[in-house]
């Protein structure tokens, strides 16, 4: 488990194998600590989103606030090594973002935008394609990128991809731009399917609200999301079983044993996760070692950070 702190004792606290650590995944490299996270199906090595985020306010009643990032990357944590390293292909003028690992651990997919100016404009209403990276967890090497879906083809912004765990299949969000989807009414659930690449929108599961946030079953047959479909501002998660057809069906709220419980609490349910058991962490266990001081990551030497061209480049020759 990998969890981020912001302000008073900040830091990443990653739960492996019964054993806390907490790291500063902040390096002389690197221009911001790692946000988005992704595991490696071997569970040693961990995805993340090298970013700074910014938010912004907006007067459109379908999408109050904006959040938008100006330059960012991928990198890539060894828990074993406590090593962070990149690669010149996820680390490029363009701003890569939202990480999720292939059930073998041979793809990493992201999402990506387009280099922008410093028009705040420009900035903020460029749209997300969809894309993915070889990856070879042997020699941890880097192969070739692979352009999926763009937005010129839908007419949107991908945001949020989820593969499903037998690697046939990819649901994400489209908004009209960027990728924060939690706070898009506008936002909907699409899947691709790998085999065919036909993208169908997953109506079913759809509603006139936000739909966002996703996960998937660790036997592909249930998806879990984040929907604001009861009251346009809180976020439940609803379920929806995946046939083996490669189709939806009608999605239900998390049951509970109050039926008014979800009129009743306001509560932020979001970022709903399926896991195969119970997280063994006891009562305050967490809590308690937040307030520990964080260590520093090595970043990784053999790569060659006159090749990377991103925002690691940016932070490296001092122009961010």
């Amino acid at each position: 488990m990998s969890i981020h702190f912001r302000h008073h004792y900040s830091g990443t606290i990653i739960y492996d194998n019964g054993t806390f650590s907490k790291i500063n995944t902040k390096t002389k490299v690197t221009m911001a600590p790692a946000s988005y996270t992704a595991w490696h199906p071997d569970g040693n090595l961990i995805a993340y989103t090298v970013c700074k985020l910014n938010v912004t306010f907006s007067s459109d009643k379908n999408k109050v606030v904006e959040v938008w990032d100006k330059n960012s990357d991928l990198i890539v944590y060894n828990v074993k090594t406590n090593t962070v390293t990149t690669s010149p292909k996820i680390s490029t003028h363009d701003r890569e973002n939202l990480p999720f690992w292939s059930p073998d651990g041979k793809w990493l997919y992201f999402i990506s935008a387009p280099e922008v100016n410093d028009s705040l404009s420009n900035i903020v209403y460029e749209r997300y394609n969809l894309l993915r990276i070889g990856f070879d967890p042997e020699k941890l090497a880097w192969g070739n990128v692979d352009t999926l879906l763009t937005s010129k083809q839908t007419g949107k912004s991908i945001t949020f991809p989820a593969v499903s765990p037998d690697g046939r299949y990819v649901t994400f969000c489209m908004i009209d731009h960027s990728y924060f989807s939690i706070f898009d009414r506008n936002s909907d659930l699409y899947l691709l399917d790998l085999e065919t690449r036909k993208v169908e929108k997953a109506d079913v599961i759809n509603s006139n609200s936000t739909d966002s946030y996703h996960t998937w079953s660790k036997n592909g047959r249930w998806m879990v999301f984040s929907s604001k479909r009861i009251d346009d501002i809180c976020t439940r998660p609803y379920f929806t079983y995946f046939d083996v057809h490669g189709k939806f069906h009608k999605p239900f709220v998390l049951p509970q044993k109050d039926p008014s419980f979800y009129l009743e609490d306001a509560r932020y349910i979001n970022l709903p996760t399926l896991v195969n058991g119970k997280v063994p962490i006891k009562n305050n266990e967490m809590r308690d070692f937040i307030t520990q001081k964080e260590h520093a990551v090595v970043f990784d030497q053999n790569v060659d950070i006159d090749a990377l061209s991103g925002a690691t480049w940016l932070q490296t020759h001092g122009m961010n």
